[in-house]
């Protein structure tokens, strides 16, 4: 999906979560990210740095 619709932020959520399912914490980081570039909902973009912030280092 985030090649199709790279500008829709739910896809970059949905492959940062599943990512993060397979332990592939760079990844996720790389994701979630890419939805803050792309994003300006003030809710969202606390939501994603939180996450972030959340994630131990790699």
């Amino acid at each position: 999906m985030t090649t199709m619709a790279p500008a829709y932020p739910h896809a970059w959520w949905e492959r940062a979560r599943l990512e993060l399912v397979d332990y592939e914490i760079a990844a996720a980081r790389a994701s979630l990210g890419a939805m803050l570039e792309i994003t300006r909902d003030p809710r969202l973009r606390r939501r994603v740095t939180e996450t972030l912030d959340a994630l131990p280092a790699t």
